[in-house]
Parts: structure tokens; C-alpha cells; sequence
């Protein structure tokens, strides 16, 4: 029988859990407070468990303890027969003198428990769990109204389903609201590695995941160049991706184009461990990324635990997979629109360049017809009365005794005579087009023939000459007197650049159409200004030692044999002329044979 003071304390025990339990607390907190205050309220003074049911794990979980060291409290317990099993199995409350083999309260430590509460905690018909009570004999337990504790236990498992609930929804939610943001990111980024990066992060922080990766595949199905992962080794990186998209679950995957979860993955097949790995992951969750095309690629989580992932992240995870897969096929496209848009502007820019270096050629040519007319007009009108000045000279010479010193005024006289016959003759080269004895030959003998003439010069002004002329070279259709000249006026170009002394390099080679042969000096180079002028007929860098027809004269005779002349400098290092002429096959007509100005040379014979 229930005596007054029992009536009261039952009922400040129901009353002060329920208004503990009405905070709003995490789950843990709240179990604390209401073990705490069932505890204080029944004064015993004696230690106390909230075990709950985990169904991912077998036993019960240890989620909330009084009056035990944290130490003696394992993280889970296991019961065969003892009162706790018969509590989850009966779903009713249960008072036993003792509870043999209690891992929560050794008898050593509690000699007074005589008794041990065991209280279902249930919502509905579902045990969530008990509430276990080590009780001494001077509280009389045996007088406790079991019925109460039943109620009591709704109460607690109400709270506990309650708040269950309360983090169910709020993991829903955030789950939500990564799904907005990944979708935000997603469809306001083109950017391919920020957005695998975003989804690989996301997706970690989301499921609560330990680590994860990101492969994309190739057309074929083979990993591309593209692998992110977290936590995984680079060095061994591509191994191990391979491995898993052939043998492993990730393959599984791209095959059966569906995710799944691995609760396991020591009972698994699919899932292929890490050799070495000290901390192997227990559960996996793969999805694919995939368009309703094909599989771009896979994503895949794992845990440190085994059971981690459920349907519920398994069904986010393929959402938040479909709408990457269609983020990676825009980022995809607008990569590949934005490749063919530069390979275009690279096209227009070099079509460009050629058209524009054509209608330069086209203004040259005509520059260098109208000179053309222009020099053979005034080579002729020189060379009137230059010979009478000749004829004068030779007469005045013919009569004069050859011991006067008269002779002496007209030896300078003569030797500008001839310097002005030399420039009306080199007026008349440059006008007229190329005449001769045109046959294949070799332009090795040309350069050696050019280098007996020139060495002895070439070494009293303390220049050095390395030559590296190709053994077998395919001849060339010209005229060897004439490309001699040209070969001549490059070294000697060659050797006003280096008044103090240098080397000059001479090399010859060639490829399919083109023969080449190029003077490298060591002078004091060319300005950036000078080289769009250099090849113009009367421009020179020699102040009054030159006639700037030179290299205009050079260019125009290998443009006759089909070929060009092209230089390139930088001030300071010297300057490199390249003479390139067609491989012999037929007389080229004209200059249909030349290459455009601009035009890289083969095998990287470019700048100096």
C-alpha cells in the first residue's frame, strides 16, 4: 500500500522530470540532467545508466552515466540474460536483487545495491532503450510502484524520440540547405576544378564523411588527368584510382550507372583496401556523375565506422551527383568553346599576319620596281659622262711624262671615277633581273669559295670562323657567281659588325623543300627599330660607309632564285642572316617559291 509520503515523492519525482525533460536540449545534455535529477530526487546516492539501441551497432550504447568514473563506463555494453535483456525484450519495467556480471556497477564498488531498477524507455510500442538504477535496500525499492516507472520510461523515451526527431529534422534541413548551396555554386561557376573541389568539400562536410574523391572519366571510361581526392596519397593516386575503376566499387558503379552504400566494407567484395592503410575505412557510399547520355565520373565517401551512410545520404548524394554531372558537362563545353575561341583568334591572328606580311611584299616589290626603273635611269645617266670623265683621265694620264708629279692629283681622281662606276654598276644589278648561267649546284662550294676570298681579311681583323656545313645537302637551281655575291656581302656585312674582332659562325643545312644557309656574328647586333627597315634599298647603319643596296640586292637575288633572306637580332647579341633557297627540282618562276616573312624556320633555326 502507497503510504502519503511514498504519494509525495512519486509525485515530485514525475513532476521534476517533466519539467526536465521539457527543455530544449541535445539528446546527451538532456539524458544527463534527467539521470541527475531522478538520482537526486530519490536521494540514493547510488550510480545510474541511460543505455539506448543503436541499430547500426549490436548492443546497447552507454549514452548518459551517474556515480561511475568515466573510466569503468565502456562506450557500449552487451546482455545475453541479464534484467536488461528481458526489459528490451518484455517492454516492461523489472526490479532483481541482483544483476550478475554487471559491467556498470561491480558489487566491490557498491556494496549496498541490492537492488537494480531496470526501466524500458519507449515511445509507442518501440524500445529506444532502459534506464538502469542501482538501488540500496534502505530505500526500500521493494515498495516502488512499477507502474510510475513505466511512465516515467514513456516520458524519457517520448524526450528521446523528440529530440531525435528535432536533430533528424535539423540534418534535414542543413542537408537542404547544402543541396541549395551546391546547386548555387554550381550553376553560377564555370569553372571545373573550383566546382569538383566545391562538390567533394560539400559533400565531406554534409555526410559527415572522414575523406572522399572525385574521378572524372574520359570518353573511353578511363580516369582522366582530373583525380581529387582528400586523404588519399598522391604518390600512389593514379594506381589505386585505376585499380578501384577495374576491380573495385567505383567500377561497379560506372557499370551498373546507380550508387550504393557499402555498410562493411570488410564483407564486401567491391571494396579493394588500401595496401598498408594503419586506419582502413569501415563504410563507403559511391554515386555516380552522370547525364542521361553517359557516366562522367564517380564520387566516392567513406567512414571510419561501419554502418555511417544510409538511404537517406545515399538519395542526397545522387541528387547533389546529377546536379555536378551537369555543372562538369557545362564547365565541359564552355572549356571547349572557350579552346576552339582561342584556336580561332591564334587562325585569325596568324591569317591576319600573313595577309598583312603579303601586302607588305606586294608594297616592297612595287618600292623595289619603281627604284628599279628609277636606279637603272641614273646608272645610265652616269655612266654617260663618267666615261667621258674616263676617257679625259686615261688621255691626260697617256701624255704626261711618268716621273711628274702630276700623276699623284689624278690617281685619286681615277679612284673616284671607279668608285662612281662601282655604284652606277651595283644601280644596274639591282634594276635589272637575274641573267647568267642558272644550273643546280651546291651551295657549300659557294660559302667555301666566298670563304678562300674572305679569310685572309677576316683574320688580320681578328675574326674567327666556325663552320658547320651539312655533309649531304640536295643542290639548289641558281647562278653560283651570283649567290657567291650574296654570300659575300653577308660575311662582309658580318665583318664590319665586329670591328674589335669576333667569331662568325656559318652553318648549312636542310629540310624537305628548303636549303639553308646562315651567318651568325657576334657584333653589336641590330636595333628592334632597324630590323623592319634593314632590307630597304638605301637604308644603311653604316653612316658614310655604306650604300644601303647591299642586303636590298641580297634579297632580291635570292627572291629571283626562289627563296629569301631573313635576319633576326637583339641589340647586344649579335645578329643571324639566313639565306633560304628552294631544293632543285624545276627553275622556280619569279618568287612564288619564297616563304612568307614571319614564317618559323625548321628544327627551332630562329632567333639569335
Amino acid at each position: 500500500m502507497v503510504t502519503g509520503e511514498e504519494h509525495k515523492r512519486d509525485l515530485a519525482l514525475f513532476r521534476t522530470l517533466v519539467a526536465a525533460l521539457s527543455g530544449s536540449q541535445e539528446l546527451e545534455q538532456l539524458l544527463h540532467q534527467t539521470l541527475r535529477t531522478i538520482i537526486g530526487v530519490l536521494d540514493t546516492g547510488c550510480p545510474g545508466v541511460v543505455l539506448l539501441v543503436n541499430p547500426r551497432h549490436p548492443g546497447l550504447e552507454v549514452v548518459a552515466h551517474h556515480g561511475l568514473t568515466t573510466e569503468a563506463v565502456p562506450r557500449r555494453v552487451f546482455f545475453d540474460h541479464q534484467p536488461c535483456q528481458q526489459v528490451l525484450s518484455s517492454g516492461l519495467p523489472l526490479l532483481d536483487r541482483n544483476c550478475p556480471g554487471c559491467e556498470l556497477c561491480p558489487a566491490s564498488e557498491h556494496s549496498e545495491a541490492d537492488w537494480h531498477l531496470v526501466v524500458p524507455l519507449k515511445n509507442r510500442q518501440q524500445v529506444l532503450g532502459v534506464l538502469c538504477l542501482a538501488c540500496p535496500a534502505r530505500c526500500q525499492p521493494e515498495s516502488w510502484d512499477l507502474s510510475l516507472w513505466e511512465d516515467i520510461g514513456l516520458q524519457i523515451g517520448r524526450a528521446i524520440y523528440d529530440a531525435r526527431l528535432q536533430v533528424q529534422i535539423q540534418q534535414e534541413r542543413e542537408l537542404l540547405q547544402t543541396l541549395y548551396t551546391i546547386s548555387d555554386h554550381l550553376a553560377t561557376s564555370l569553372d571545373l576544378d573550383w566546382v569538383l573541389s566545391q562538390v567533394l568539400d560539400l559533400s565531406i562536410s554534409a555526410t559527415d564523411a572522414a575523406d572522399g574523391s572525385i574521378v572524372l572519366l574520359t570518353t573511353h571510361g578511363g580516369p582522366s588527368s582530373r583525380v581529387l581526392s582528400r586523404g588519399l596519397d598522391p604518390s600512389q593516386e593514379e594506381q589505386i584510382i585505376n585499380e578501384v575503376l577495374s576491380h573495385g566499387l567505383a567500377g561497379w558503379v560506372v557499370r551498373h550507372g546507380e550508387g550504393t552504400i557499402v555498410p562493411n566494407t570488410a564483407a564486401d567484395p567491391r571494396w579493394l583496401p588500401l595496401p598498408d592503410d594503419p586506419s582502413p575505412r569501415r563504410s563507403a557510399l559511391c554515386v555516380p556523375l552522370a547525364t542521361e547520355e553517359r557516366v562522367l565520373g564517380v564520387l566516392t565517401l567513406n567512414h571510419d565506422e561501419t554502418g555511417h551512410f544510409d538511404r537517406r545520404l545515399l538519395a542526397l548524394m545522387t541528387a547533389i551527383a546529377h546536379q555536378a554531372a551537369t555543372a562538369i558537362e557545362k564547365a565541359r563545353l564552355h572549356n571547349e568553346v572557350a579552346h576552339l575561341a582561342e584556336v580561332l583568334a591564334r587562325r585569325v591572328e596568324e591569317r591576319t599576319r600573313e595577309l598583312r606580311d603579303a601586302q607588305d611584299q606586294l608594297i616592297q616589290a612595287e618600292k623595289l620596281a619603281a627604284l628599279g626603273e628609277l636606279a637603272a635611269g641614273i646608272a645610265h645617266e652616269i655612266n654617260n659622262p663618267l666615261q667621258v670623265l674616263r676617257a679625259y683621265v686615261e688621255y691626260v694620264t697617256s701624255i704626261l711624262p711618268t716621273d711628274t708629279s702630276d700623276l699623284e692629283v689624278l690617281e685619286p681622281m681615277q679612284k673616284a671615277l671607279d668608285n662612281i662606276g662601282r655604284l652606277a654598276g651595283q644601280l644596274r644589278d639591282f634594276s635589272r633581273p637575274a641573267s647568267g648561267l642558272w644550273q643546280p649546284l651546291n651551295v657549300n662550294a659557294a660559302v667555301e669559295s666566298v670563304l678562300r676570298l674572305a679569310r685572309k681579311e677576316l683574320s688580320h681583323r681578328g675574326i674567327e670562323i666556325e663552320t658547320s656545313l651539312a655533309t649531304y645537302l640536295p643542290e639548289v637551281n641558281g647562278d653560283s657567281r651570283q649567290l657567291e655575291q650574296v654570300f659575300l656581302n653577308l660575311v662582309l656585312n658580318a665583318r664590319d659588325a665586329m670591328p674589335g674582332g669576333g667569331l662568325l659562325r656559318l652553318r648549312s643545312w636542310s629540310d624537305a623543300d628548303l636549303v639553308y644557309v646562315q651567318f651568325t656574328d657576334t657584333g653589336a647586333g641590330i636595333r628592334e627599330e632597324d630590323l623592319q627597315r634593314i632590307f630597304e634599298p638605301y637604308f644603311t647603319t653604316k653612316d658614310d660607309r655604306g650604300t644601303g643596296l647591299g642586303l636590298a640586292i641580297c634579297r632580291r637575288v635570292a627572291a629571283q632564285h626562289g627563296g629569301d633572306v631573313r635576319v633576326s637580332s637583339k641589340w647586344g647579341e649579335g645578329a643571324r642572316f639566313t639565306v633560304e633557297l628552294p631544293v632543285a627540282r624545276k627553275r622556280p618562276q619569279g618568287t612564288g617559291a619564297r616563304r612568307l616573312a614571319g614564317q618559323p624556320l625548321p628544327e627551332g633555326q630562329g632567333s639569335s
